[in-house]
């Protein structure tokens, strides 16, 4: 932990991630969407958006997406190639290999149980 860190952990009382989200685009679950709205300000949900309007919009911004919602693997290909400058958080207990490869293309991303 770095100085700074321990700095803002003892004028606040918390630790840096438990600081709340600014702002997230997502394309999840509806249970999902009202997590992300307990800890984030303000919540974006993607689910009306087409795919390519979506990385054309977000890209380059971040993305909490969830597998198995219809559009989220078209997304990420579409980021890997379109704007990679963006960070993807991926919610998966497994992904396809080509999904695997195509988050490695992107700047900032990580994928979550």
């Amino acid at each position: 932990m770095s100085g700074s860190e321990r700095k803002h952990e003892s004028e606040t009382g918390r630790a840096p991630a438990a600081m709340p989200i600014p702002a997230i685009a997502a394309l999840a679950s509806t249970e999902r969407l009202e997590q992300l709205k307990s800890i984030c300000r303000n919540v974006v949900d993607l689910s009306p958006m087409d795919p390519a309007q979506i990385v054309e919009t977000f890209g380059g911004a971040l993305i909490l997406l969830e597998h198995g919602v219809p559009g989220a693997e078209q997304i990420v290909l579409g980021l890997a190639v379109d704007k990679p400058d963006s960070a993807v958080l991926m919610v998966s207990d497994s992904l396809p290999v080509h999904i695997v490869r195509a988050l490695m293309k992107i700047e900032a991303s990580d994928i979550l149980p």
